[in-house]
């Protein structure tokens, strides 16, 4: 997905034993859109769940995947209202750790107007974050009918998973040579 969304791939390793959680890692250049960002941090779970045939809920969920999670930043990053100047001081300047905070129930020492401010400023915040969410969802949707619907994209993340996992890591340049080898093969090359 990170090749596909011109965003160069700079190499993708398999881990063994897992790191941290993490199996593996897919390092490519920054994105220059949010939407770009998600399909790459989705593109892995969803594939994993169309191969598995498991919902796409086993292997992301809020929280608990980090791909998840990164395309969730990607969006409430995009989205999100900035704090108020006048809010820093008492609750920072990342509104996704100030969520946080709120979720974990935390109490902000605030008073009079500037509590006004920071309880409005909350109201809004949660508002933008639910519709982050569903624009997450929408774009999950979307991310799997175009792995189910483009013709050869699925044989080329078996085949590059199927030398990965014999590599354990691939550089730029494999994965290109790779991918052209796929691209430009008959089926049964693929599978050998």
């Amino acid at each position: 997905m990170s090749i596909m969304k011109n965003c160069l791939v700079r190499r993708i390793e398999v881990y063994d034993p897992p790191k941290d959680g993490a199996q593996g890692v897919c390092v490519h250049q920054a994105c220059d859109h949010w939407q770009d960002e998600v399909w790459i941090c989705l593109a892995g779970p969803i594939a994993d769940s169309i191969r598995t045939g498991k919902a796409e809920h086993h292997h992301y969920n809020f929280g608990g995947s980090a791909d998840f999670d990164k395309a969730e930043k990607a969006i409430c990053d995009w989205l999100l209202p900035a704090v108020p100047a006048e809010l820093v001081p008492v609750i920072g300047a990342d509104p996704l750790k100030y969520l946080d905070a709120v979720w974990g129930q935390w109490e902000a020492p605030v008073r009079g107007q500037q509590k006004r401010k920071l309880t409005l400023y909350t109201k809004k915040l949660l508002r933008a974050h639910q519709f982050a969410l569903e624009i997450l969802h929408g774009e999950a949707r979307m991310v799997r009918a175009f792995l189910l619907e483009t013709p050869g994209i699925l044989d080329a993340i078996e085949f590059l998973a199927t030398r990965l996992t014999e590599k354990r890591r691939l550089e730029t340049s494999e994965i290109i040579d790779l991918l052209n080898d796929v691209w430009n093969a008959p089926r049964y090359r693929m599978a050998a």
